[in-house]
């Protein structure tokens, strides 16, 4: 019986040794299995993901965007320009080398050169009543003219705007009278004949309004130009007189714009108005004096620049460009073409630009400083150029808009007078050849 019990165990362990060495070798490849995919998982993804070829041309992809990255921060940056008037917008998108330089230079101009004189007045435009006539004294019979001028103007304006409301009512009464009374008559309210009547009184009253309205118009530009012509004689007569020689020139001479650019003293003119471009002689010197506006663009208009008048005359200058510039008030529109010029003296009421060491002597400083920038002449730029000098005059619109239907104001005139006559000394300061002695 012992023997059957051991011999039954042995079988028995036997069997578990057979059972457990099977569960083992199922386990065994089970195991391989479950970490056989870590292996080939890693390399196939290692093939695939990164190939040998384009771990080399990562670097270069890396180098090759940041020599890109300039050109799409330039298409920005130029979006973000035309979007805003703000520049620092666009330094966030991305910052280019460019500004770095145009900061350094700004700080390397020093100060900024104020151009405007705080201490002069703004001229004062009072609001009048339309029904109020004011009146002035005329102390010369040349500023009593340019007011019968105008007055003779204005009538003769009055006369004809009224009659030209009148026509207009009597146009207005014969259409509706010519819509209505066909619809009062019953032989005409039936039929297509009220409507050709009405059509046909409608026609005649436009007829009527286009040509008076034609005749209006042609017959005012003539008064309009005698009037305008009126002035400036009279006013050339009171300012001028007997100090200048050969004046030549009328309301309809017009400046030649290429005159205004040789000034040098506005940067990119697109436009130039004028009128009344005179010519005379004082002393050796020929002058060219003309009523004239500078305009640039803005955006989708203009900007004015300049409005005053200009003159010019030759010199025997040759040291280059000089700009003596005489300070206004707030309303003054200083010179915008003076980059590149080293100031030459700054002070509260004058700045001086350029090689002006044989420019300034006593004589122009004493001439200088009896022109005085006002409420009317608002301000003044003097640039002397090699062979030609030019005076920029800013005057205020009271001397420069001719008055219709106010009663003509003689002060500014008598203040265009009276610089013309410090003008006029300037000049004969600044004569080269007298500098040179």
């Amino acid at each position: 019986m012992k023997e059957n019990k051991k011999t039954t165990t042995k079988k028995s362990d036997e069997t578990k040794a057979k059972k457990s060495v099977k569960a083992a070798k199922k386990e065994a490849p089970a195991k391989k299995k479950a970490a056989a995919p870590k292996k080939p998982a890693v390399k196939k993804e290692e093939v695939k993901e990164v190939p040998e070829e384009k771990k080399i041309e990562e670097p270069i992809t890396v180098e090759s965007k940041e020599e890109a990255a300039p050109e799409a921060t330039v298409e920005e940056t130029k979006k973000v320009d035309e979007d805003s008037d703000f520049a620092d917008e666009a330094k966030p998108v991305a910052p280019l080398p460019a500004p770095a330089p145009e900061e350094t230079k700004e700080e390397d101009k020093g100060p900024s050169i104020e151009m405007h004189d705080d201490s002069k007045k703004v001229e004062e435009v009072k609001p009048t009543n339309p029904k109020e006539v004011i009146t002035y004294t005329y102390d010369d019979d040349n500023l009593k003219g340019i007011e019968d001028a105008r007055l003779d103007f204005y009538k003769y304006y009055k006369k004809m705007n009224r009659t030209k409301w009148i026509i207009t009512a009597g146009s207005l009464l014969l259409i509706i009278a010519g819509w209505i009374i066909p619809m009062l008559i019953p032989s005409l309210k039936d039929t297509n004949n009220g409507f050709y009547i009405t059509l046909a009184v409608l026609v005649v009253a436009l007829i009527i309004l286009g040509v008076y309205s034609y005749i209006f118009k042609k017959k005012l530009d003539v008064k309009m130009k005698d009037y305008f012509k009126k002035f400036y004689d009279f006013t050339n007569a009171y300012v001028f007189g007997d100090k200048v020689a050969n004046l030549t020139g009328s309301i309809d001479d017009k400046l030649d714009p290429a005159v205004f650019s040789a000034t040098n003293l506005y940067k990119d003119v697109a436009k130039v108005g004028s009128r009344e471009t005179l010519h005379f002689d004082y002393k050796d010197h020929k002058i060219l004096l003309s009523d004239c506006a500078g305009q640039v663009k803005a955006g989708k208009g203009l900007q004015t620049v300049f409005v005053g008048k200009l003159m010019s005359f030759d010199n025997d200058w040759n040291e280059g460009d000089v700009v003596i510039y005489l300070k206004g008030n707030k309303r003054a529109l200083p010179p915008t073409n003076l980059d590149g010029l080293e100031v030459y003296e700054d002070s509260k009421n004058m700045v001086v630009y350029g090689p002006a060491k044989h420019v300034m002597t006593q004589k122009v400083r004493k001439a200088l400083a009896a022109i005085n920038t006002n409420p009317v002449l608002i301000d003044m730029a003097v640039s002397i150029r090699n062979g030609s000098t030019y005076f920029a005059l800013g005057y205020e619109d009271s001397l420069m808009i001719l008055p219709l239907d106010k009663t003509f104001n003689p002060a500014p005139t008598q203040e265009f007078k009276a610089d013309m006559v410090l003008l006029f000394e300037l000049i004969d300061a600044l004569s080269y050849k007298e500098q040179s002695k």
